[in-house]
């Protein structure tokens, strides 16, 4: 019999959507897993008949794909979890073995089955350098250049400092990312820049440019193609630690991908960032319906008596009991009222019915959840063939949404109706145009489709109603004969 195993990942505080758990022998697609925790627990979970047929169960760890898989840990077959403490930033590959009563080892070679968990450790937070530039027409604008070896790009924010102090949200330039043009009247103002990397690991900095790097300004032509990342050298993953388990550390686990919590003694990880509006903070889904998974320590011995999840609509001003979690184990499944940006809190209870008390006005979440159910407004404009080149064509677009993608336009074509769409271009800036060199041999009858993504999954998707035609012929005329035609008088 082969016993599959699964590594049990729970987002402390987090919210999970598709809580299948990893297997031992999950695909070798199946998505990293990212931490700023240097310690974890791995709970292995076996059903108690196939448990029951085993000796021990061994887990398996390498250092990245490039490495050699070493056994780190062995427990009898009734331990319900692993620790792990690593020393350096890196990428850590997992996989569990279990050992029958027989000596068979399942897998026999982990070596040829993809890991059970890949984790990046990452203890550093993003740094940023910004720069100002002056544009041909005289106006200003900063380059920013954001440094991380797991940055998420999506948490980039670009603000100035108004003449009433207010903070305004710079646009990236369209056509070059990473370039943000100054509004009128705030050309040399103070820069605010906020993000966070896939560990969530946050940094916000304010700077004026214009007194940091007073020599930097400069026409735009001058300026090489403006970066928005570049990788750090000094966070290569390091060899694997030989150091012993620290079993007082927790792991918080994770569904396929995603970012892992922090660890704490209590109910909740980490309160929600100082603003909740920016990049990592809040975390965007598109169903009203979601499960949240959670973790209780210090648990006495009249165990627990009551889970209650509390949810505030206004940032904590107020605060409502949303529902229990009848039987009082992760995860929680919770129906949310609609649209719109909530607040979570766990109030627990133990057998004897004391508590903390419930939330009240001015507390902070645990945690944020934005419900975003509403598909961008999309509108496909129109197809044309350029009269320059007529084997392109200009692809024109209108596309909006409150948390539209960075790069959410993806453009796809077929030759025939009901055929198969093949990809022209896909994750493009909302320039509202895209112009697309026809591949050789394609055909000349194409239909064109052109979906917009939003941050939390909505997808909006426009179809051209009518196929375009690839026309390399360029028509000629020529005389070839007159007719003479009777004259009519006027008044006749």
């Amino acid at each position: 019999m082969k016993t599959y195993l699964r590594l049990a990942v729970l987002l402390l505080s987090g919210v999970v959507f598709c809580g299948t758990a990893l297997r031992a022998q999950a695909p070798a697609n199946a998505g990293k897993i990212y931490t700023r925790k240097t310690s974890f627990k791995l709970p292995v979970k076996i059903d108690d008949k196939d448990r029951a047929t085993l000796d021990k169960i061994q887990l398996y760890v390498k250092n990245g794909p490039n490495a050699m898989w070493a056994l780190k840990a062995t427990a009898p077959a009734t331990q319900s979890d692993f620790a792990y403490h690593v020393e350096h930033d890196g990428e850590y590959w997992f996989s569990v073995v279990t050992v029958d009563k027989n000596g068979r080892a399942t897998p026999a070679d982990v070596a040829h089955e993809p890991p059970g968990l890949m984790v990046v450790v990452d203890t550093h937070s993003p740094e940023f350098d910004v720069r100002p530039i002056t544009l041909s027409d005289g106006s200003s604008a900063v380059k920013c250049t954001m440094k991380d070896a797991n940055p998420d790009l999506t948490s980039l924010r670009v603000e100035c400092k108004g003449e009433a102090g207010q903070w305004e949200l710079l646009q990236p330039m369209a056509d070059n990312p990473g370039m943000y043009r100054m509004p009128d009247g705030a050309a040399r103002s103070t820069i605010r820049v906020s993000g966070s990397d896939m560990a969530r690991n946050n940094t916000t900095r304010e700077i004026n440019p214009w007194m940091t790097h007073p020599a930097a300004a400069q026409p735009l032509e001058t300026v090489s193609g403006p970066t928005l990342l570049e990788t750090q050298s000094d966070k290569a993953p390091a060899p694997m630690p030989s150091a012993p388990l620290d079993h007082s550390m927790v792991m918080p686990a994770a569904a396929s991908s995603g970012s892992i919590a922090d660890s704490s003694p209590t109910i909740s990880s980490e309160t929600a960032p100082a603003s909740i509006t920016t990049g990592r903070s809040m975390q965007l889904i598109n169903s009203i319906h979601a499960s949240l998974d959670y973790q209780i320590d210090e648990v006495g011995p009249s165990g627990i008596g009551r889970v209650e999840v509390w949810i505030t609509k206004d940032e904590g001003q107020t605060w409502m009991k949303l529902c229990e979690d009848p039987d009082r184990r992760s995860p929680a499944d919770i129906d949310l009222p609609g649209d719109g940006l909530y607040g979570v809190s766990l109030v627990v209870s133990n057998g004897n019915g004391v508590s903390a008390a419930p939330p009240g006005k001015g507390d902070r979440p645990n945690w944020w959840i934005e419900v975003d159910t509403t598909k961008p407004q999309a509108k496909l404009l129109s197809v044309k063939a350029t009269v320059e080149d007529p084997s392109s064509f200009e692809i024109m677009w209108e596309a909006s949404d409150k948390n539209l993608k960075q790069e959410p336009i993806d453009l796809y074509y077929c030759t025939q109706r009901g055929g198969l769409w093949v990809p022209i271009a896909r994750g493009l800036p909302n320039t509202g145009h895209y112009r697309w060199s026809v591949p050789r041999n394609a055909g000349s009858e194409f239909y064109i489709r052109m979906e917009a993504s939003d941050r939390a999954g909505n997808i909006a998707r426009c179809d051209a109603p009518q196929p375009v035609y690839l026309d390399l012929a360029r028509p000629k005329a020529r005389v070839v004969g007159v007719n003479a035609m009777a004259n009519h008088p006027y008044g006749n």
